[in-house]
């Protein structure tokens, strides 16, 4: 499961960052190199749960990265494409999350039945 996504194709070749932000634009430099592994290994996490899914709160905990650099893989990964959201799970602390899957296992929603009156 290759990096099908060009590298950072949608923040001109750098990872992503606030436009007019000095800070977060030095952030973004400061994981360049780091960036597109953890993209992977996210990547390869939230495939191997299949359609259960992941939520961001389990691939920190589950990979031991920070929310700093967990949650800006998923959001790459969700822009390219690679995963999509399927629901809403809890977090560790009890708050609302979204379980993001593979776009093979995203569930379609059923048919609607129009009845005749």
């Amino acid at each position: 499961m290759g990096d099908e996504m060009g590298e950072y194709d949608l923040y001109g070749g750098l990872p992503p960052f606030e436009k007019g932000s000095a800070t977060s634009l030095a952030a973004a430099l400061s994981v360049a190199g780091t960036a597109r592994a953890q993209r992977e290994l996210v990547f390869r996490f939230i495939a191997s749960m299949l359609d259960y899914g992941s939520i961001c709160d389990e691939a920190e905990r589950r990979l031991n990265l920070p929310h700093q650099s967990c949650s800006p893989r998923f959001r790459e990964l969700a822009q390219a494409g690679r995963i999509v959201v399927q629901g809403k799970r809890k977090t560790a602390s009890g708050k609302d999350a979204l379980v993001w899957v593979l776009p093979v296992f995203q569930k379609k929603p059923a048919p609607v039945q129009l009845s005749l009156l």
